[in-house]
């Protein structure tokens, strides 16, 4: 999958505009490098989907599916170990939701204006 990314302890940022192939064990070095709030790694997914991770200043993430044709969001805010299975998720082909359930997060949708 293409990965992109900033704020990566020791690592060169990727601008989404130039994603980068990686592994799901790379993503997940990444996603362990992110720093303080204002860090975040992107997962472009099939289907126009993009996962993406922010840190929020209180060290939780941030977890949000955009569904880029029809400018939607669904998100959420999780821990870093849930934020590992729903990159894990993205890796092999799994509902996000369904992958997290037993934390009983809560999800939100949102529909963005085009510019």
């Amino acid at each position: 999958m293409r990965i992109f990314y900033h704020g990566a302890h020791g690592r060169d940022d990727v601008q989404a505009a130039s994603p980068v192939e990686a592994d799901e064990s790379e993503a997940r070095a990444v996603l362990a490098r992110l720093g303080p709030s204002g860090s975040f790694l992107g997962v472009l997914l099939s289907q126009g989907r993009t996962l993406q991770l922010y840190f929020n200043p209180d060290a939780t993430i941030h977890a949000e599916v955009l569904k880029e044709e029809e400018l939607d969001i669904r998100s959420t805010t999780v821990t870093v170990p849930l934020a590992e299975l729903l990159l894990e998720a993205a890796y092999r082909n799994e509902d996000f939701e369904r992958k997290i359930g037993f934390s009983r997060v809560t999800w939100h949708d949102e529909k963005l204006k085009r510019a």
